[in-house]
C-alpha cells in the first residue's frame, strides 16, 4: 500500500472585518481566517516588516 500526502496552500486567505477608516488613538481588532489547506496554515501578521508576538497588540503613534 501506496499513502500520498499532500500539502496544499490555502485556498481563501481573508480579512474578515476590515475596518474603512483608521484613527488615531483608538482600538482595531483585525480577524484573519484561512481554509482549505492543509497542513492547516499558521498566520502571521507584520508591520514595517516587523513579526507581532502572539496576543494582543498595541501600537501608538
Amino acid at each position: 500500500m501506496v499513502r500520498l500526502e499532500m500539502n496544499l496552500k490555502p485556498t481563501l486567505v481573508e480579512i474578515l472585518n476590515k475596518p474603512t477608516t483608521l484613527s488615531s488613538e483608538k482600538y482595531v481588532s483585525l480577524l484573519c481566517v484561512s481554509e482549505g489547506s492543509r497542513p492547516p496554515a499558521q498566520l502571521t501578521w507584520f508591520k514595517n516588516n516587523r513579526k507581532f508576538k502572539r496576543g494582543k497588540v498595541n501600537i501608538t503613534y
